[in-house]
């Protein structure tokens, strides 16, 4: 009959998720930097604000890995 238009071809392999959570872990060694940058040039309150950016692009990288997979 053919495949569906929707029909995983890879199996059950939740590729998205895999993609999210390796992309997360590269803020692991990005974020630091991106904080310290952001403290050397905007203060606490620049950390303070990258701090909340990191965190926020990686769960939502992560949220939409869980979704889509």
């Amino acid at each position: 009959m053919g495949l569906e238009r929707h029909e995983p071809v890879a199996g059950d392999v939740p590729v998205e998720a895999i993609l999210a959570r390796h992309t997360a872990r590269r803020a692991i060694y990005v974020g630091p930097i991106v904080i310290a940058l952001a403290w050397l040039f905007r203060g606490p309150e620049g950390a303070l604000a990258a701090t909340l950016g990191v965190a926020i692009v990686v769960g939502n990288f992560l949220l939409s890995g869980a979704i889509l997979s």
